[in-house]
């Protein structure tokens, strides 16, 4: 064991870096794994958690090293721990065969049941074909939370509009690190301990690490220096200039004064002066105000995505907003705004999503070229598809990646669907690259495998993305995925007539098996 890092590792962030370890040979694998855990607990990972973390570390060598390697060939992994705002991460490289961590046959993967089950909050897996594979751990570390409290009362009470009826005086400022503890009260007077999707604003020394490392860049209102309104775009780096708008929230008390526009449109200047090119938000389904200011602000609805939100949220003094969703998965409709010159992009779309597929980038006034559908694959498209694989433990989504087709693409999703339904992960989200024409072929029989269409992605990853999604028994209430646009009406019919045509060809081939089970068992 040296403390040698390939190149590969060394693309991660090094700055973050507290423990770098190279391991050779499969036998000394017990050796990293436990130098996670001490590096680990030395970070402020509770004693459990670092249990938790060797176990799953000590899984993952094992799974890359199964997918990677062939017996007789020589084993070296690079190890790197990493203090990252939130929490811990374990960083796996290897120079390996490409892989998808999942190509053995063994069923159920420990490794997902693992990550499923808590032991690392998020898996991420990615293939760089002859430059090895990279997986991803992360676990949190445990902050003070407020939901752990009795209540989140404030001093001087909840506060009350003017009793005069006059307009209060709203000043909007950029979101500091000392703001997090009003940010969770702000939370708690609009949702309760409910906002399971937006934790993290329950945890004010979490948040603080976010915003001074610049992965939440949030705009607050505030009316007497109290925050009364709250909205944040999150980026996956510092760099990003295309992030995820959102956790707008706005005081029951003053929501009558139009706080989410100002809040809105000071957020968006700040934006454009920080060089983002464009910006998504997500607005749930079961009420309509978030869409109509997303609306009113020039987004356009790009995704529709079934079963996105968890149950146990609720909304509180939201008109036709449901208090609970009686045990179901909600919607969430996706919306993209560019805030700079659009980009001229040419894309490949399956025949059967092609119709929709112009009118969703008609609506969003996006310069994009629909090429025409290619028939068979070329003759050097490589064997074996490399999947990038990525898990989220607390909202039971699981995402897959095409980052490069092989022959091989269908009955390796296969493999990879059948793992994660058997690991009950609730939606398995398959994100394809319009920019390869691949996707226009192999995305046609995608029905057969229970996949259905739910939108694009513009502008991810350096181009557009083809959304679809297959639910692992997951039950939904269409009656509550209340759209308030003409082309959000036609984009939830298509994205549930798709899923209603996906359930039937799946019911089909169920019965077509069980008839056929009949017939041999009538013959033997």
């Amino acid at each position: 064991m040296s403390t040698a890092v390939s190149d590969q590792a060394a693309e991660v962030d090094q700055s973050a870096t507290v423990c770098r370890l190279h391991v050779r040979g499969a036998e000394s694998l017990p050796i990293a794994s436990a130098a996670v855990g001490e590096a680990a607990m030395v970070l402020g990972v509770s004693p459990a958690d670092c249990a938790q973390l060797r176990c799953v570390t000590q899984e993952l060598a094992a799974a890359v090293v199964a997918n990677a390697f062939e017996p007789g060939d020589e084993v070296a992994l690079d190890v790197l721990v990493q203090r990252q705002p939130g929490g811990v991460s374990v960083v796996l490289s290897d120079q390996g065969a490409p892989s998808y961590l999942t190509r053995t046959s063994a069923h159920p993967p420990r490794l997902a049941e693992l990550i499923r089950l808590g032991f690392a909050d998020e898996l991420d897996f990615s293939s760089h074909g002859r430059a090895g594979n990279n997986a991803k751990l992360f676990k949190k570390l445990r902050y003070r939370d407020l939901r752990d409290d009795i209540d989140l009362d404030e001093p001087g009470g909840e506060g009350e509009t003017p009793l005069d009826g006059s307009i209060p005086e709203i000043e909007t400022r950029e979101l500091r690190p000392s703001d997090t503890l009003e940010v969770a009260r702000l939370f708690h007077r609009c949702y309760g301990y409910s906002a399971y999707w937006f934790e993290i604003v329950y945890e004010p020394e979490r948040l603080a690490e976010f915003i001074a490392a610049g992965r939440h860049r949030g705009t607050v209102a505030l009316v007497n220096g109290r925050i009364v309104g709250h909205m944040a775009t999150t980026v996956d780096r510092p760099d990003s200039v295309v992030g995820l708008v959102g956790m707008l929230v706005v005081d029951p008390a003053y929501r009558k004064f139009k706080v989410a526009g100002q809040l809105t449109l000071a957020h968006a200047m700040r934006l454009i002066e920080q060089g983002f090119i464009g910006q998504y938000s997500s607005a749930v389904t079961v009420h309509t105000a978030s869409q109509k200011i997303a609306l009113k602000f020039g987004g356009h609805e790009v995704a529709l995505l079934v079963a996105d939100v968890q149950p146990n949220v609720e909304f509180k003094e939201i008109d036709g907003a449901d208090a609970s969703q009686g045990g179901l998965r909600s919607a969430s409709v996706w919306f993209y705004n560019g805030v700079g010159k659009d980009i001229e992009r040419r894309v490949f779309v399956p025949q059967v999503y092609r119709d929709i597929t112009e009118s969703l980038y008609a609506n969003a006034e996006l310069p994009r070229t629909l090429q025409p559908p290619i028939q068979r694959p070329p003759e050097d498209v490589p064997e074996t598809s490399r999947l990038d694989l990525q898990l989220r433990h607390e909202a039971g989504i699981a995402l897959i990646k095409p980052v490069e087709y092989g022959r091989d693409f269908v009955s390796a999703l296969q493999h990879q669907l059948n793992q994660l339904c058997l690991n009950r992960f609730d939606v398995i989200r398959l994100i394809l690259p319009m920019a390869d024409p691949l996707t226009s072929y192999y995305g046609v029989g995608l029905q057969e495998l229970g996949f259905f269409y739910c939108g694009v992605f513009p502008e991810i990853d350096n181009g557009d993305a083809l959304v679809l999604q297959y639910l692992n028994n997951v039950e939904v209430d269409p009656r509550k995925f209340l759209l308030v646009s003409e082309f959000g009406h036609q984009l939830r019919d298509f994205v549930l007539a798709d899923r209603a045509a996906t359930e039937r060809n799946l019911e089909n081939r169920q019965r077509s098996r069980a008839h056929m089970t009949r017939i041999y068992e009538a013959l033997q």
